[in-house]
């Protein structure tokens, strides 16, 4: 056990492997979406995730990939539209404090309103 935390040291403390993290980041999500018509990637956005985030994970998935982006509430008008700019959809949750499903499904167009009963 003890052979096996100093490994995990040696690898924490290795300065070129963070200096590679942007290579890896993007050679693994190449991989992952390589053959994907279209994907959702969850997002926590409390950390780094940003503009560049966005942009480091476009120049990895391929331009014909259509993905979707499920963030949480902390996630700020900027972020969407650069979402958008990339021509990918989200699905971010909103803060709110109560509000009735009879009068979110009223504001509904008749399309999304057959999407919502179906579910």
């Amino acid at each position: 056990m003890k052979d096996k935390i100093k490994r995990v040291n040696r690898l924490l403390r290795n300065s070129a492997l963070y200096n590679d993290i942007p290579r890896i980041f993007n050679q693994i999500a190449s991989m992952m979406t390589k053959n994907m018509t279209c994907c959702a990637i969850a997002v926590d956005r409390s950390g780094y995730p940003s503009q560049a985030f966005l942009d480091a994970l476009a120049s990895a998935i391929a331009p014909q990939t259509k993905v979707t982006l499920i963030t949480g509430a902390g996630c700020h008008n900027e972020w969407f539209r650069h979402i958008k700019v990339l021509g990918w959809d989200f699905i971010g949750r909103i803060r709110v404090r109560r509000l009735k499903l009879g009068s979110i499904l009223a504001q509904l167009t008749s399309t999304y309103r057959n999407m919502v009963l179906v579910y």
